[in-house]
């Protein structure tokens, strides 16, 4: 992931297992409440609540990197359009409705497709490396720039 410099090893920070949960603590209640949808509902149940948890199983996905790059909470949350229903990133809702339904199957799901979807997002992450970071860095370094070209 050391793509042309840009990450040295020091400046790396470590996951904090704090912030871990404090990210999470949304996906973990909509992931318990949605649940009955998962269980009994047969097929369309396990679809929608695939569908409502994906931006939440995605972050926890990608958080690794996001932490890599110092991307902030709030910077996470636009990236992944968390809190407007509206405008979610598709690309994220597809990968975590695949990462979910995979993680799924019954006694290989949560042993074989975690890892899967571990690698799946870390190289998803070099991509978004090579093609210049997530939208919401352009997206700053971008504002930064008209800023500094009006000032």
């Amino acid at each position: 992931m050391q793509l042309e410099g840009r990450w040295k090893t020091g400046e790396m920070t470590e996951p904090s297992v704090a912030k871990d949960i404090n990210c999470c603590r949304v996906g973990f209640i909509v992931s318990t409440i949605t649940l009955p949808l998962h269980v009994i509902i047969p097929v369309i149940g396990t679809f929608l609540y695939a569908y409502i948890n994906a931006p939440f199983a995605a972050w926890d996905c990608m958080d690794m990197y996001f932490d890599a790059i110092r991307l902030d909470e709030p910077s996470q949350r636009e990236e992944l359009k968390l809190w407007n229903r509206e405008m979610y990133s598709t690309k994220y809702i597809g990968f975590g409705i695949v990462a979910i339904l995979l993680e799924s199957i019954p006694i290989l799901g949560p042993s074989l497709c975690s890892l899967g979807n571990a690698c799946g997002a870390a190289l998803w992450a070099c991509d978004m490396e090579a093609r210049g970071r997530p939208m919401t860095l352009q997206n700053l370094a971008s504002t930064d720039d008209k800023s500094r070209a009006l000032v």
